[in-house]
């Protein structure tokens, strides 16, 4: 049996048969993605007001390489970019800001490697590394626009802000890893997203994070919801970013529903007092005080830790939590073992016909979100 397996690879790999594997391997085309990219990309710029400029369409092929997995030491950076014809044009709606200036250069391709380098690593926190593109020029640095607590992050200040009055002299877009596999362009006029995934069922609903905020504030009619709807999808963000895999379930804001979802699913840690986000919120805009400010940064804390258990986090669609690290009865009929322990437990949450809302994440950054009744 030995002398056949060794017979036949001799006659794979030495036989001078025009049609043999390696003739035939030989053969195979090369698979470029990075074509498809550049144009992608120069279209987007171009549609942004952006002058044709190969540097800084080359440089930006550079920075988004470098963030899909952007690590020193072992640690992984999640860098978000603001990329601007002119930083005091673009900043200008906002309430506030505080800007770090690194460097300066003329327009290079290297620099774009060099900024990721040397501001990766401090761009958290709500720090934002920001690019300005000045004909040959090229300054670069860090903005933070958390001056106050409550306020949206830069990129819904400056894109997402219907009230917004644009600046038509000035070109910007926002650039964000959403995944391992996938980066997002966010500009004024268009949005686009880049996907180096192959796999079919990587697919990851780019507005699947509004629509969980959406479904968790759902029923909050109080003045200051659409407030705490930008302050919750800010804090979701953070947890999403940090690359830890979680399930949470929604469920509607009644008695029926809560006793419902506890006797369907016993396995877990149910709070004896519900914790109610949107209260500490609204105290938080009234009153604006220190004591506010600290109750609202303690509770979201608290929100954050306990998405990132294992097990489910469920919300009610008033904004409040019932539970964390609830573990639900595989029930799913999908046979697909690669999405592991927590994809078969979405899919049943989504068959238990209890939740208004799932929403799966997965460790390398996949998000589905599934509406239910």
């Amino acid at each position: 049996m030995v002398q056949k397996i060794i017979n036949f690879f001799k006659k794979v790999f030495y036989h001078d048969d025009k049609n043999n594997i390696l003739n035939s391997y030989n053969k195979v085309n090369n698979v470029d993605f990075r074509p498809n990219c550049l144009l992608s990309v120069k279209e987007f710029l171009i549609n942004e007001g952006f002058k044709e400029n190969d540097k800084l369409l080359i440089g930006l092929l550079t920075m988004m390489d470098h963030i899909f997995d952007y690590k020193e030491e072992g640690i992984s950076f999640y860098p978000e970019i603001l990329v601007t014809s002119n930083l005091e044009s673009s900043l200008k709606p906002l309430l506030g800001f505080t800007i770090i200036d690194v460097s300066s250069s003329t327009l290079e391709i290297k620099e774009f490697d060099k900024i990721i380098k040397i501001c990766s690593s401090l761009a958290v926190d709500g720090w934002v590394i920001y690019v300005e593109v000045n004909f040959n020029n090229i300054n670069y640095g860090l903005v933070n626009s958390d001056i106050l607590e409550g306020i949206p992050n830069l990129c819904d200040q400056l894109f997402q802000d219907p009230y917004k009055i644009k600046d038509k002299d000035v070109s910007h877009f926002y650039l964000k890893r959403l995944n391992q596999k996938s980066i997002k362009l966010v500009g004024d006029k268009n949005n686009i997203s880049i996907s180096f995934g192959l796999r079919e069922d990587f697919e990851t609903d780019l507005n699947s994070v509004n629509i969980l905020v959406n479904n968790i504030s759902k029923d909050l009619i109080e003045s200051n919801s659409e407030k705490f709807s930008f302050y919750l999808k800010k804090h979701l963000n953070d947890e999403i970013n940090r690359g830890n895999g979680f399930l949470i379930g929604i469920i509607k804001d009644d008695n029926t529903n809560m006793e419902l979802i506890k006797g369907n699913i016993s396995d877990g840690v149910y709070l004896k007092k519900p914790i109610v986000l949107y209260e500490y919120y609204n105290n938080f805009e009234i009153a604006k005080d220190p004591e506010s400010i600290n109750t609202l940064r303690k509770y979201f804390t608290l929100m954050k830790r306990m998405i990132s258990n294992d097990g489910i986090t469920i919300f009610t669609t008033k904004g409040r939590i019932l539970g964390y690290r609830i573990f639900i009865e595989k029930k799913s009929n999908n046979t697909n073992k690669e999405g592991g322990g927590r994809l078969r437990a979405f899919d049943s949450m989504c068959q238990l016909n209890i939740f208004s809302c799932c929403f799966y994440k997965s460790h390398d950054g996949r998000q589905i979100i599934k509406i239910g009744s």
